[in-house]
C-alpha cells in the first residue's frame, strides 16, 4: 500500500476527495453556490453604482438643468475641448470628490 498512496494518481484521488468532502460536509461552499453569491455581489454593487447615475438625473432634471453642455464644447474625451465635462459629468465627478465612492467608474 505504500508504493500506492505514493502514486500521483493516488494523491490526486486524495485531494480530490477531501475537496468532495468539505463540499458535501457544508465546511466549503459548491460552485454553483460560489458564482451565484458573486453574480449577487456583483448585481447589488451595479445597483448601488445606478443609484448614483438616477439619481443625478432626477437632480438635473428637477432642477431643469441640461444634462449635457453646449455643442461646441462637446468632444470625444469626458472634458470637452474647453475643459467642461457637461453638467452630467461635472456633477458625477462632484459626487466622487465629495466621498460618493459609487459615483465613480
Amino acid at each position: 500500500f505504500t508504493h500506492h498512496e505514493g502514486q500521483k494518481a493516488h494523491q490526486t484521488s486524495m485531494v480530490r476527495f477531501a475537496h468532495f468532502e468539505s463540499t458535501a460536509s457544508g465546511e466549503k461552499a459548491d460552485v454553483a453556490t460560489q458564482l451565484s453569491t458573486e453574480h449577487q455581489r456583483q448585481a447589488e454593487e451595479n445597483m448601488t453604482r445606478l443609484h448614483s447615475v438616477i439619481t443625478t438625473v432626477v437632480f438635473c432634471g428637477r432642477q431643469n438643468i441640461a444634462l449635457r453642455g453646449h455643442q461646441h464644447e462637446a468632444s470625444k474625451d469626458r472634458t470637452g475641448t474647453n475643459g467642461n465635462p457637461g453638467n452630467f459629468m461635472a456633477l458625477m465627478n462632484f459626487r466622487a470628490e465629495a466621498g460618493d465612492t459609487h459615483a465613480t467608474g
